[in-house]
């Protein structure tokens, strides 16, 4: 009888936790075909991820676990990659409100979950750790406190050091770089003239090694942005990196922008560029702790050590059907040389997505890419190109 009333007590517990979660599945297809210099492939990787949550006025719980495998062709051959499962987000975020009292609002994060810097190009990944963000009047500022090392070597975007590189081609590494990551921040919303200023310092401590393969590198951030007319925007964005590993380095980036927006065609059209240096003689760049990618055709093209000019457009047809177009140019710079910077080459996108529903989208992308003549290796393709379709639908 004793036995029977503990079962009846925690199934009890399990179906009132159950039914006041909700749940849903969510499944991703991306199918690619490239052609890179001297090889083509065909790319498919398929997601489904189950997730559950619970939310409510003052708090939010969310956790989503997911399987995906790939297959790859070639002309030579083909793979099928069994998959991983891996935890896409586990955390709880609590909302409080003080209504004037020090703060206004103070939100606190805790598990995992989507975080990046505030401009995107110091890291931006899933991490696992504790984030507080609070609020008064038009100012908010918050801080953040990130651990590296239980994201699972095969997704872990963390790449800094050799010691990085040589653990993520390991089969036997089940984790990936083991590292701490730490920022600091302030925004202020419309300081003066309807202009915006964010100040942030970001920091990252390497825990796989000591001694010449230690890369710690510590970041500070300047950004402006808001209108110049009332349809003209800008968005100035400026790090600067100090390396420490084994020497000093030190490196800036700037990312400026130019954003005019167009109600009669529901349009957007923006330009400006990304540009990064040394501060002295260098075989190296500007280097994040996640790399973002200037390029959709070539991942590898990268912010540090190519500078970049952006135009852009963006249309709004209806609110199911979009479309935006870029021409971007790459040059590249010998860091550690006299060299003058060299034109790599031209890339032109498109993406066309379509939302019939809230439960249902696809989108194509395009990219081609026209290379120089002179960054072109013997017997590559001039114009490497890369077309992509992706859907998801949510369950």
């Amino acid at each position: 009888m004793k036995k029977l009333l503990t079962s009846l007590f925690v199934s009890l517990c399990f179906f009132s936790l159950a039914f006041s979660f909700d749940f849903g599945l969510n499944v991703y297809n991306n199918t690619s075909f490239l052609k890179q210099y001297k090889s083509q492939i065909v790319l498919q990787s398929n997601t489904a991820a189950l997730w559950a949550s619970q939310r409510a006025e003052n708090y939010e719980a969310v956790g989503s676990i997911s399987y995906t495998f790939n297959y790859l062709q070639t002309v030579d051959s083909s793979q099928i990659d069994l998959g991983i499962i891996d935890l896409d987000y586990l955390y709880y975020t609590r909302y409080l409100n003080f209504e004037g009292q020090v703060v206004d609002t103070l939100d606190v994060q805790v598990g995992r979950f989507l975080t990046s810097n505030l401009n995107g190009y110091i890291f931006n990944s899933k991490l696992d750790g504790l984030k507080a963000e609070a609020s008064l009047n038009n100012l908010s500022f918050g801080a953040q406190i990130l651990y590296t090392g239980l994201l699972l070597n095969k997704t872990s975007p963390i790449k800094m050091s050799s010691v990085d590189m040589i653990n993520a081609i390991d089969d036997k590494q089940i984790f990936g770089s083991k590292r701490i990551v730490y920022s600091a921040y302030a925004l202020f919303d419309e300081l003066a003239f309807r202009q915006n200023v964010s100040l942030e310092f970001t920091g990252q401590n390497d825990l796989n090694s000591s001694g010449e393969d230690s890369v710690n590198s510590y970041y500070l951030s300047l950004g402006f942005n808001g209108p110049i007319i009332p349809s003209l925007g800008y968005n100035l964005d400026s790090v600067y990196e100090l390396v420490n590993s084994d020497q000093v380095e030190q490196y800036v980036l700037i990312d400026g922008k130019l954003q005019l927006a167009v109600p009669n065609i529901k349009g957007q059209f923006s330009a400006g560029g990304v540009f990064s240096f040394a501060l002295q003689d260098s075989d190296f760049g500007f280097q994040a702790i996640t790399e973002k990618s200037l390029s959709f055709v070539d991942p590898f093209i990268v912010a540090k050590n190519v500078q970049s000019l952006l135009f852009a457009a963006n249309f709004n047809f209806t609110s199911f059907l979009s479309l935006s177009a870029k021409l971007q140019s790459y040059i590249d710079k010998n860091l550690g040389s006299e060299d003058a910077a060299a034109y790599r080459g031209t890339e032109l996108g498109l993406v066309c997505s379509l939302i019939p529903t809230s439960d249902f989208s696809v989108s194509i992308s395009g990219g081609l890419l026209f290379l120089d003549k002179n960054a072109v290796v013997e017997g590559s393709s001039a114009n490497p190109f890369k077309i992509s379709l992706a859907a998801s639908l949510f369950i």
